[in-house]
């Protein structure tokens, strides 16, 4: 689910295989941004290249004589840039890969890729790859050299996790807002069985508590609390953010104009404008 902490576990995982000399690349799908996938194995040889000298020999020879692997489909590139020369990598030690949202990348061609052509690769080679449990994988899943582990939000040590992110969380809250004894044990489990298990959702009602702009965190705790419906992730997560929208003071003089020009930078960040849309967009001006 989203926001179950998928990304995180990447995170950790990244710094652990860095810290051990391990990581070679650690690569962040996005949906909203189409061209990424396409720079996985680019990225990857990229990254071998920097830290195996005879490897980058090997590719910049291979880029000179054939300038269209610099730009070729990800399928090009593993099978010009990667697999012919994966065998004058260093075979003493592990070369680890972690892919995080696979689900907001995958393609045919990578799917093909990951649960058939990787596999001839040296055994140094490993993925540690995070995904959602959709359709699209699971041939990749079912592959023979996949070890799969399902992480389930609302289940057993995720549970207890996020009950220790509530007690840290919300006694920041309370140290800001200088308030005695809460939380209680009793809100604590509340919110826990309320979240699902779902960290983002924890960390986002923290933030809100937290805000200079919240003057009762208990009472709006407890309002948040209240609902007793039975959601799926993404309508939790609606629910919270709207519960939060409406708090605001929109009546408050410039509030409004400079709500839409804080989330319009932060949505052309996330999505740049193109040259074409910017200049539509001035026209006239």
């Amino acid at each position: 689910a989203p926001g179950a902490g998928k990304t995180t576990i990447a995170h950790s995982v990244s710094n652990m295989l860095h810290n051990t000399g391990w990581l070679v690349t650690a690569f962040f799908f996005n949906r909203e941004d189409s061209t990424r996938a396409g720079k996985l194995f680019s990225t990857i040889a990229y990254d071998l290249a920097a830290r195996f000298p005879e490897y980058k020999a090997s590719i910049s020879l291979a880029i000179e004589q054939n300038p269209s692997l610099a730009t070729g489909s990800i399928t090009h590139h593993f099978h010009n840039l990667i697999s012919p020369y994966s065998s004058q990598l260093p075979q003493d030690r592990p070369i680890v890969i972690v892919l995080d949202a696979l689900d907001e990348g995958y393609s045919n061609d990578l799917m093909n890729i990951l649960s058939k052509d990787v596999s001839f690769l040296p055994g140094v080679f490993q993925l540690v790859v995070t995904t959602r449990n959709v359709v699209q994988v699971q041939e990749l899943l079912a592959a023979p050299l996949v070890h799969h582990k399902d992480f389930l939000h609302n289940h057993g040590s995720n549970l207890l996790d996020s009950g220790k992110v509530i007690q840290e969380e919300l006694s920041k809250v309370a140290l800001r807002k200088r308030l005695s004894g809460w939380p209680s044990t009793n809100t604590k489990l509340s919110m826990k069985e309320k979240s699902g298990g779902l960290m983002i959702w924890i960390i986002a009602v923290c933030q809100y508590l937290g805000q200079p702009e919240t003057l009762d965190p208990e009472g709006e705790l407890q309002s948040i609390l209240q609902d007793s419906r039975n959601m799926e992730a993404e309508e939790q997560m609606d629910m919270l953010y709207g519960a939060i929208l409406n708090q605001w003071n929109w009546s408050k003089k410039g509030f409004p104009e400079a709500y839409r020009q804080v989330m319009g930078i932060i949505l052309v960040s996330k999505i740049p404008l193109s040259v074409q849309a910017i200049t539509s967009m001035f026209a006239g001006q």
